[in-house]
């Protein structure tokens, strides 16, 4: 079972790139070849993890996103793979796997629009993993070509009283509007507020494992949204914080986290993974200081109250990077490790010949 709440200073004081283990490299390692932008979820005794495999651009950028299971969390085992050429885009990028209430299964994946910058997440849902590539793609998080682009999802979900679309107006300070976010990214929703919902009773360290009987409450989504009014500068990036009752039709929030200014995260910031800590609801996400790191983004670390607040970074600067390559280290996922009740991470991490690979600590 696991044990009482880390603080942030003890959690960040356990990730060591040294311990962790290579698990998943590209059958080509170069530069733009990846294997990576994981999103793990527990299953009873086994770990399933999501990723993306991608080639260089011009040779098919994000080709596929797969599906693994493993016991003991560094030996998976492919049971499903989604290609890009089924879902009308140019690329795949790092999907997000989550399991809903009713146990069925979820796959929310980044979309590139053909010949565009833009961005949208499509929704397949299945009984089983391995119906998850033959599953019909719903869009979910439309985004708006000439607006914003909107990928890279990290969603939970929080047991309780259905509260998403409840009375209440995203008035927290430094938020964008919710109604301006929602109509930009193309939310079913109505982009109305939420009541805050706070972060006790937490399902998962990651947010993915309910229980029966416990169908009634809130999805939660951040996403990486991107502004597409200068076609020069669309890898600029924000956090933005939705809420759906039902995981289909979200209702935009408004921003959470930005860059810093002058700073190694300034050009923007794009959501890795949540995890409850004894000072507040953390969230490790990804940075770049300019336009020239897109792809080599680093991890950095920021705190919030709740699910509904204000994300501020705890350092001045990343909190875990790759000793190899440019330094890249990127789309972190956590999980409460089944075997040790210990928090278990995965990561894509940029290596010497300008690959990037999957790799894998237990904290």
């Amino acid at each position: 079972m696991p044990g009482p709440l880390p603080t942030v200073a003890e959690l960040l004081s356990r990730i060591d790139f040294a311990a962790g283990t290579t698990l998943l490299v590209p059958d080509d390692p170069r530069p733009g070849s990846w294997v990576g932008g994981p999103s793990a979820v527990v299953d009873g005794e086994t770990i399933v993890l999501a990723y993306r495999m991608r080639r260089p651009v011009g040779e098919g950028r994000g080709f596929a996103n797969v599906i693994a299971v493993s016991e003991d969390g560094e030996t998976p085992r492919t049971v499903a793979v989604i290609d890009r050429e089924r879902h009308d885009c140019d690329s795949l990028e790092r999907p997000c796997l989550v399991r809903t209430p009713e146990g069925r299964w979820r796959l929310y994946i980044s979309c590139a629009t053909v010949g565009s910058k833009h961005w949208r997440v499509d929704l397949l849902e299945a009984d089983t993993l391995e119906g998850l590539p033959d599953a019909p793609p719903r869009t979910v998080l439309a985004g708006d070509p000439a607006v914003v682009a909107v990928k890279d999802p990290v969603i939970r979900w929080v047991p309780g009283a259905d509260e998403a679309g409840a009375a209440g107006k995203a008035g927290a300070a430094g938020r964008a509007s919710a109604a301006g976010r929602a109509a930009a990214a193309g939310s079913a929703a109505a982009a109305e507020g939420a009541a805050a919902a706070g972060s006790a009773g937490l399902a998962d360290i990651a947010g993915h494992v309910v229980s029966a009987g416990e169908q009634s409450g809130t999805w939660h989504l951040w996403a990486s949204c991107h502004p597409l009014d200068d076609p020069d500068a669309t890898d600029r990036m924000t956090v933005d914080h939705a809420t759906s009752t039902d995981g289909i039709d979200w209702t935009w929030q408004g921003t959470v986290l930005t860059g810093t200014a002058g700073t190694w995260d300034a050009r923007g910031v794009r959501p890795a993974a949540l995890l409850d800590v004894a000072d507040g609801l953390l969230m490790f996400y990804d940075g770049r200081a300019s336009a020239a790191e897109n792809w080599e983004e680093r991890t950095g670390a920021a705190l919030s109250a709740g699910v509904d607040g204000i994300f501020r970074p705890v350092a001045a600067a990343p909190v875990f990077v790759s000793p190899e390559g440019s330094g890249g280290l990127r789309y972190l996922t956590a999980v409460t490790d089944p075997g040790s009740g210990r928090t278990r991470i995965f990561y894509e991490s940029a290596r010497t010949d300008g690959g990037h690979e999957l790799r894998t600590q237990l904290l």
